[in-house]
Order: C-alpha cells, then sequence, then structure tokens
C-alpha cells in the first residue's frame, strides 16, 4: 500500500512539472493534482478501513481461540466428572458385591453350623430310640430331623432373600429343638432322685476319691459270686475291701495299665465297650469287650440274678455302655455304684437319658448320690446336680415318704478333693433335682 502512494505521489509531481499551465485558464480546468489527492484520501481510508479490518479480525480470532480453550476446559471437566462418576460407581458396585458376599458368606456359616447341629441331634437322638423312651425323648428326635430337614431345603448361596428364608427357618427350628432338649434334661435330673430304701451304709475303698458308700441291707457273703471292677488304674482299695469283707474274686479291667496290686483280685488288660461297638476307647480299639463279653469270659454268664457287685468308674464311657446294655446283663447285679462324668454335655442329654432308664427299668433305684467336687455343679433352669457324680443303685422298696427332690448326705460322705489351696475342702451344695 505505502509502494502504490509514493509511486502516484511522484506520478503527479512530473506531469505537472512538464505542463505549464495558463494562468487565466488554471482555475477553470480540472486540477489533476485534486483528483490524485481524493485518490490518495481514499487509499488512505481505504488502508485505514483494511487496518481495522485486520485488527477485527484478530481480535475475533483471539475471541474464537478463548472460547475454544474455555471450550476444550468445560470438555475436561466433563470428561473428568464422567471418569469419577464412573469410578464411584465403579466403586458402589464393587460394595455392593462384597456386602453380596459377605451375606453369602453368612448364608454358608449359619447353614454349616445348622447342618452341625442337626448331625449331633440326630445322633442324640437315634442314640435314644428305645421301647422304654419317653415321649420327650422322641420329640428330640423328631425336632432334630425337621432342624434336618429345614437346613437341607434351601441352598446358602442363593439369593438374600432365599437366605433369610433359611435363617428364619432354622431358628425356629433351634427354638422347637432347644424347647425339647430343655424337656429331656430335666427328666435326667429327676432320673436322680433318690427312691430306694437303705438303712445302713458302709464305706469302701479310699477315705476320699476312690471311696464309694455300699448299701449293706440284704447284702450276704453267702449270696454273692462275684465282683466287678471296671478301672482301676494302678491301685483299687474298693476291690481289696470286697475281697476282705465278702472274700469273693474281683474280677478287675483297666486297659490303659499293665497290672494291679490288688491280691484276691483277678486283672483284665481289656475296657469296657458298648454293646453295639461305636464307643470303644480311642487308642484301645483292639482291647475292648462289651459287658456281656466280660460275664463270658469271667465264667459268670449263668449267674443268678442279684448274685454280683459292680463298680464302674471309667470316665464318661459308663454313658453308651448303659445306653446299650440288655436288662439280661443288669439283671445278674444286685448292686451297682457308678460314677457318672460331664452331666453338663447337654446335647448329649438324650443318650444319658436312655442310660439312666435302662438301669432303672432293669428294676435298680437310685439310694445315694455324692458329689465330686473335682468338678462344679451343673445348673439349669432352677435344677442343679454335680457335673460327676457318684451313686449307688439298689434292689430295694421305694422309700416310704417317695423319692427324695434332693440330695440326701451321709456321715460317712468325704469330699474327692480333702485339701485345697486355702484349707480343706467342702462338699459341694446340696443337688435339686425337681
Amino acid at each position: 500500500m505505502c509502494a502504490r502512494v509514493l509511486a502516484l505521489f511522484v506520478c503527479v509531481v512530473s506531469v505537472n512539472a512538464a505542463q505549464p499551465v495558463s494562468s487565466d485558464k488554471a482555475f477553470l480546468r480540472p486540477n489533476p493534482n485534486a483528483a490524485l489527492a481524493e485518490d490518495v484520501q481514499d487509499d488512505g481510508e481505504a488502508y485505514g478501513k483494511d487496518d481495522a479490518v485486520e485488527q477485527t479480525v484478530a481480535e475475533d480470532a483471539e475471541i474464537s481461540k478463548v472460547a475454544d480453550d474455555a471450550d476444550d476446559a468445560d470438555v475436561q471437566d466433563a470428561e473428568g466428572g464422567a471418569k469419577e462418576d464412573a469410578k464411584d460407581a465403579k466403586e458402589a458396585a464393587e460394595d455392593a458385591k462384597a456386602e453380596e458376599d459377605a451375606k453369602a458368606e453368612d448364608a454358608k456359616d449359619a447353614k454349616a453350623a445348622a447342618e452341625e447341629d442337626a448331625k449331633d441331634a440326630k445322633a442324640a437322638a437315634e442314640d435314644s430310640k428305645d421301647d422304654t423312651k419317653i415321649d420327650d425323648t422322641k420329640a428330640v428326635q423328631e425336632q432334630a430331623t425337621e432342624l434336618g430337614e429345614a437346613v437341607q431345603a434351601e441352598d446358602a448361596a442363593a439369593a438374600h432373600p432365599q437366605s433369610l428364608e433359611l435363617a428364619r427357618r432354622f431358628e425356629l427350628a433351634r427354638a422347637a429343638h432347644s424347647e425339647a432338649a430343655d424337656l429331656v434334661s430335666h427328666d435326667l435330673f429327676r432320673s436322680f432322685r433318690p427312691c430306694g430304701q437303705c438303712s445302713k451304709y458302709q464305706r469302701f475303698g479310699e477315705k476320699n476319691d476312690g471311696g464309694y458308700l455300699m448299701c449293706m441291707d440284704g447284702l450276704k457273703k453267702e449270696n454273692l459270686k462275684a465282683a466287678y471292677s471296671l478301672g482301676v488304674e494302678h491301685h483299687d482299695q474298693w476291690s481289696e475291701d470286697v475281697v476282705s469283707q465278702f472274700g469273693v474274686t474281683v474280677n478287675q479291667f483297666d486297659c490303659t495299665v499293665n497290672s494291679s496290686s490288688c491280691k484276691g483280685c483277678k486283672f483284665f488288660k481289656k475296657c469296657i465297650a458298648s454293646a453295639d461297638g461305636k464307643h470303644p476307647l480311642v487308642g484301645h480299639e483292639k482291647e475292648m469287650l462289651t459287658l456281656n463279653e466280660v460275664l463270658t469270659v469271667t465264667n459268670q454268664a449263668d449267674a443268678p440274678d442279684g448274685s454280683l457287685l459292680m463298680k464302674m468308674d471309667i470316665e464318661t464311657s459308663e454313658w453308651p455302655i448303659f445306653a446299650q446294655v440288655s436288662p439280661e446283663s443288669l439283671n445278674k447285679f444286685g448292686q451297682l455304684i457308678v460314677e457318672f462324668h460331664f452331666l453338663n454335655q447337654e446335647y448329649l442329654h438324650p443318650r444319658y437319658l436312655k442310660a439312666m432308664q435302662h438301669i432303672l427299668a432293669s428294676g435298680f433305684k437310685v439310694a445315694h448320690l455324692h458329689g465330686n467336687n473335682y468338678s462344679p455343679m451343673y445348673e439349669k433352669r432352677g435344677d442343679r446336680i454335680p457335673d460327676v457324680i457318684e451313686v449307688t443303685f439298689v434292689r430295694s422298696a421305694l422309700r416310704p415318704g417317695g423319692c427324695a427332690k434332693d440330695q440326701l448326705y451321709e456321715y460317712l460322705d468325704e469330699p474327692n478333693i480333702p485339701n485345697g489351696p486355702t484349707g480343706p475342702s467342702a462338699e459341694l451344695p446340696m443337688a435339686i433335682l425337681d
């Protein structure tokens, strides 16, 4: 643009110099320099307009760039927000899945626990199948079956609503089972009530642990054929006292020791198993005999009823033995002295009750109870009984006043632990059995 204006100016100067103008006509002719000046002015205005246009374009471009930058920022913000929302959604989904997995795991654990409870309850109920069982024991069996069916009816890995239904049914079955179990426990307590008569007791065995009260009413030497001490360890004063008092052979059975010091006794390195063979002493499975087999190997299978004595202290094996024993075997004994262990094991109460029912159904009555203070008392719903208890069973008439509802102490009773850390030990509290 500058080159063009300059060229025009030079041209005008050259023309004016070459053509002289008459003075009187100079103002009448058109002035070429004026036209040129107008062109130059027009060109200048055009130039200014061009600059303004260029400035406007530049400003527009700058505004457009700013707008584009703002749009890009908005897009980036939108993309960032979308990513954050996606991240939050993913975390929420993961939390929801973790919660569902936890619920499924809880349901699985509930099912496993229920199945284990059902298994234990069913096993205990099966042990209670007998013609002499009470209706309450039958109720336990029925409730155990219901519990097992409720557990197996649902899949704990299914959707959460199904898990809730499983839990609801499980709780109903558990409640019903608990009520029936309470009835069994109550009848177990009652089975220990002293009902038999005895006017004279004598202590046989140790002064403290290992000593037992025997009823001497009608217990005569001429009426006894043999005695049995089941569980003797290394020294068994009870056996020696029986040999001395009655002059009969005491057959000792214990597979956990190799011999006995008792003179006048016959020792067998054997332990006693239940008649069904399902409860052997662990580690001594090949050294077990049933009670019938014990009578056979000691030549007393044909002994007259009531002509034998038995003392049994075999650390919980007594329960399955008496739960499976035949009446014919028990009938041969005139008196039983048994130490029963761990009455606090409530899930085994159906078996315990069945064992007591077998003993009582064969004609025995509880005459005397003594709690072993090596263990505490077991209490449930207002009843209480020593967790480990020594019982003397006799064949006698019913007490004149009927069965006693509480334990009856005898002056010959002694605590199994004579002395504790702070001095002499006391007897356990009196059992309450109704």
